[in-house]
């Protein structure tokens, strides 16, 4: 049986790969026609989490810090400022002390 499937222009996978909508389309018919699709006993569990930050398969390394809380309120206060996440303002500041070297 054949369905019609509603497709948007592109989506990213759980390992950062971009799928377009032919690729969408090519994945919807081999997933009809594969009779153990359905099969819990033969389904793979995805992988849970963001896409990596590289634009490539697999995980990006986290780093952890103790911060003082006025210092974080700092950052969180500017980040909202400019709209982006407390994760980003800190790779903009590690980025821009790394490249002043």
């Amino acid at each position: 049986m054949t369905k019609n499937w509603t497709v948007v222009e592109s989506a990213t996978a759980a390992d950062g790969t971009r799928i377009d909508a032919d690729t969408a389309k090519r994945l919807a018919r081999e997933f009809e026609s594969d009779d153990r699709a359905l099969d819990v006993a033969h389904r793979v569990r995805a992988r849970a989490g963001r896409p990596s930050l590289t634009g490539t398969p697999g995980t990006t390394p986290k780093v952890a810090a103790r911060i003082p809380d006025a210092l974080r309120e700092a950052v969180e206060a500017k980040a909202a400022h400019e709209n982006i996440t407390l994760a980003e303002a800190i790779r903009q500041a590690l980025r821009s002390w790394v490249d002043a070297a």
